[in-house]
């Protein structure tokens, strides 16, 4: 091979590299609620950074404004959007911008004031939001009222407060008012699942974001003062959010074929087309369980799932060897 042709073969594998990475691809945005580095089971007791055994009922908090820096600065904006995370529901389906490098990510904790209380300026009745909207009503409640608004984070359980290690005096920590309203940017490591996806992974630590906060004599606080405060102002001046010390950016590899999924409001159609070697496939949810499992050599082909749970989901088809040939990550 000569000096030449191998230069310009170069050039088009680079230029071939860049194209496929600044692609649209699926972007999905993982905030996995952790409390000492392990993942939060609601209901497991704990100790907190106090050295306090607590266990959590319900966790749950609103983030918003949220701004995606790439690419040299450009700003992929959801500004016009509000996330409900939950401990069964953190990952963000953000759809499929073009993106080669994401540098930084800033977001809020709550509810942006325009949409806060009745003196928002876009603000409206919680009534006239659609059922599955994060901002209509849920379980647990996340709003306090025409006037007082919406509970940026709301988080409740039992703690230890006799030191027997047994968990039983209650406590809520339900926090709202625009002065409990937070802003965080954070540089970002990505990951580059596959030539079809991106994939953006944060801890929220939960024994960070209650340091210094005595849960065991906390009672039931709602508001806007004190602890309430308190609690709110970790999310700056502690790491709530970060990423994994070990964050890497993995080589792509590339998938056998194509596989997408389309949703209604309770059926999701996943299809596959050109899968060279299938030969099962198998549905898997966040915790890991295999939902279900079927041998299936068609190269193209498409399967329902009906009624799921809300969460995170993970489509696999396998080769004979039970080898990955193609996944799907999607949320319900």
């Amino acid at each position: 091979m000569n000096t030449s042709f191998s230069k310009v073969l170069l050039v088009l594998v680079v230029l071939f590299c860049s194209v496929s990475l600044t692609a649209q691809r699926n972007l999905f945005l993982t905030i996995t609620p952790k409390v000492g580095g392990i993942d939060l089971q609601v209901g497991a007791n704990y100790t907190d950074l106090q050295g306090v055994t607590f266990a959590i009922d319900h966790f749950d908090y609103y983030l918003s404004n949220l701004h995606i820096l790439h690419d040299g600065g450009q700003d992929l904006s959801y500004s016009d959007t509000v996330f409900l995370i939950e401990p069964s529901n953190f990952v963000l389906d953000l759809g499929t911008p073009t993106i080669s490098q994401i540098e930084s990510i800033t977001f809020s904790i709550g509810v942006p004031p325009n949409l806060n209380t009745s003196a928002g300026a876009d603000a409206m009745d919680i009534t006239f939001y659609p059922e599955n909207h994060p901002l209509s009503f849920q379980d647990p409640s996340m709003f306090w009222g025409w006037s007082a608004g919406y509970m940026h984070m709301i988080i409740g359980g039992y703690a230890d407060g006799n030191n027997d290690g047994v968990p039983t005096d209650y406590f809520e920590l339900h926090n709202l008012g625009d002065v409990n309203f937070k802003t965080k940017t954070l540089p970002i490591i990505q990951t580059n699942t596959n030539s079809n996806q991106l994939d953006v992974h944060l801890n929220c630590n939960v024994d960070k974001w209650l340091k210094n906060i005595a849960i065991q004599s906390a009672g039931i606080t709602h508001g806007s003062k004190q602890l309430n405060v308190a609690v709110m102002d970790n999310v700056l001046s502690e790491t709530v959010f970060d990423q994994s010390g070990t964050a890497t950016v993995p080589i792509v590899t590339e998938p056998i074929g194509t596989v997408f999924a389309v949703h209604t409001e309770s059926t999701v159609a996943v299809t596959w087309e050109n899968v060279i070697g299938h030969a099962a496939f198998r549905l898997i949810d966040n915790s890991g369980k295999i939902i279900q499992y079927a041998e299936n050599n068609a190269v193209n082909g498409n399967i329902f799932f009906s009624d799921l749970p809300s969460g995170l989901y993970f489509f696999e088809l396998l080769n004979a060897n039970q080898n990955k040939l193609n996944t799907l990550k999607f949320t319900k």
